[in-house]
Parts: structure tokens; sequence; C-alpha cells
């Protein structure tokens, strides 16, 4: 039971900082720092930090087996790199909010895949939950604009890329690994992407160094501290919990971005914050029980 509690922490936290991550990231673009280059920094800067901190704690640098090695790098470019990319270029048309509720739909998608691939059909709780909290997630979705369609697109094929991530953690194994090799790769994926993108589009270098302070933050939240702690999170509980968890996301971004960006936040919305949270409480409080009648 304090293994499943753990896990339900974990995954909320990663959510958070997932959503917090991208209203920083939102704040960096509104200076005017390129997509490429944003991704370029974010993923030398969270390497960095990653090697160091294993390296702090003696070990002489993140490793993993040949055929990890391998799964780690699927991992990284058809996932993590490829939903940072898809949400960074959302955000330049469309609110943080708004983008991180239509990512927000996938763990729809990555419960009906997981009771697939596991072969054992969801419970009826956990499909009410499902349905309550993506209910809930249309509900803070604002209306779209002609010009923002580009951004709704780019976010809807993230909600693919990060089904496939936290599928891929759970049933490649990754989850048995040590996170921090794994986020490492997770970071030299994403600045390659970056300079790839860069050499093509090219960087706003001179912005940068103002954003620099933001860009380590950013890379702390996301590349370090929430990659980390989800996987941690599916370890626990699995992917399909975890991903119910991730609402968390969509809903500090809303909040950060209400707060922090000045974005509008309607009655409906915090409506459906509310809703979500219920639905949320009776999801952990149905687990325990569940957990205490099988001890």
């Amino acid at each position: 039971m304090l293994n499943s509690a753990t896990g339900f922490v974990l995954a909320m936290l990663s959510a958070i900082f997932y959503g917090a991550s991208a209203v920083v990231t939102k704040m960096i673009s509104d200076q005017g720092v390129s997509v490429s280059s944003i991704l370029l920094f974010r993923g030398i800067i969270g390497g960095i930090l990653l090697t160091v901190l294993s390296w702090a704690h003696g070990r002489k640098g993140p490793t993993l087996e040949n055929e990890m090695k391998k799964k780690a790098l699927i991992l990284s470019v058809f996932g993590s790199g490829a939903t940072l990319l898809l949400l960074n270029k959302a955000y330049l048309y469309l609110p943080v909010g708004s983008v991180t509720t239509i990512h927000y739909l996938f763990p729809l998608l990555v419960n009906i895949i997981s009771a697939r691939l596991s072969k054992k059909p969801m419970d009826t709780s956990t499909k009410v939950i499902l349905i309550i909290c993506t209910a809930g997630t249309l509900l803070l979705f604002d209306s779209l604009k002609s010009s923002q369609l580009p951004g709704a697109v780019c976010a809807v094929i993230s909600i693919a890329t990060w089904s496939f991530q936290i599928l891929y953690l759970e049933y490649s194994g990754l989850t048995k690994c040590p996170a921090a090799p794994i986020a490492v790769r997770q970071c030299m994926v994403v600045a390659s992407m970056g300079l790839l993108c860069g050499l093509r589009e090219g960087f706003t270098m001179g912005l940068v160094w103002h954003a620099l302070p933001l860009l380590v933050l950013a890379a702390v939240m996301n590349n370090v501290l929430a990659n980390i702690l989800l996987q941690a999170g599916i370890k626990r509980i699995g992917s399909g919990l975890t991903a119910i968890l991730c609402i968390f996301e969509p809903i500090s971004s809303i909040l950060l971005g209400y707060v922090i960006l000045g974005e509008t936040m309607t009655g409906r919305q915090i409506a459906a914050v509310l809703v979500i949270l219920t639905a949320i409480g009776i999801l952990i409080i149905m687990n325990s029980r569940a957990e205490r009648d099988t001890s």
C-alpha cells in the first residue's frame, strides 16, 4: 500500500512539474527565443545537470546495458523528444493552458492500449474516473481561432507521442533501469533535435543569454525532475493510473498561466478543476480500499 501511495505522489508531482515547465517555456518563447534554441539549450543543460548529479552520488556516470540503450534511444526520439518539439511549436499559437488541455487527452489512449497489451479489461471504476477526467479536461478548453489551428494540430499529435512515452516505459522494461541514464539520453535527443531544427530555421543566440535563468529552470523541472518522477510513478502504479494522474499537468499550467502569464481563467474552467480534483480523490480512495481488501 505504501508503494502505491508513493506512486500516486510521484506521478502527481511529475505532472505538476511538467505543467509548470510549460508555463516557463511559454515565457521563454514570449521573449522571442526560437523553438530550436529552447530545445538545444534545455537538452544541454538537463544533460549536464543529470551527469553532475550522478557523479555527486559516487557513480562514474549514467550507464545502461546495450539492449536498454537502444530502447532508451527509441523512447527519447519518438516519446519525449517528439513531444517536446510538438508542444513547443504549439505554444507559438495557443495559450499554454489550451495546449496542455488538448495534450491531456492522452490518458484515454494510454488506458485503451494498456488494456489490450495486458489483456486485462479496465475495471468499471477506472472507466468512470477516466470519463469524468476527460470530460473535465474538455471543459478546460477554450475555443479555437483559425490562426491557432497549427498549434492545435501539434498538440493533437503530441497525444500519440506522449502515449507512446508512457506505454513504452512500462512495457519495454525501462522502468527497471536507473532513471538518470534514461533521462540523460532524453536530454541528448532533445538537444540534437534543437540543433537540427536550428540548422534549418536558425537560432536566436542573442536572446538566449537573457532567458538563460528560465532555460535552466525549465530544464530542471522538465528534463530532470519530471522525467525521473514519471518513470518512478509508472514503476509503482503502472502506465494507466499514472496517465490519469497526469491531469495535474493542465490544471497546474492553467493556474500558473493565470497567475504568471495573465491568461484568462473562466468560471467553467474553475468548475472543471474542482470536478477533476474530486474524481482524483475518489480514485485514490478506491485504490487504497482495493489494496486493503487484497492485503
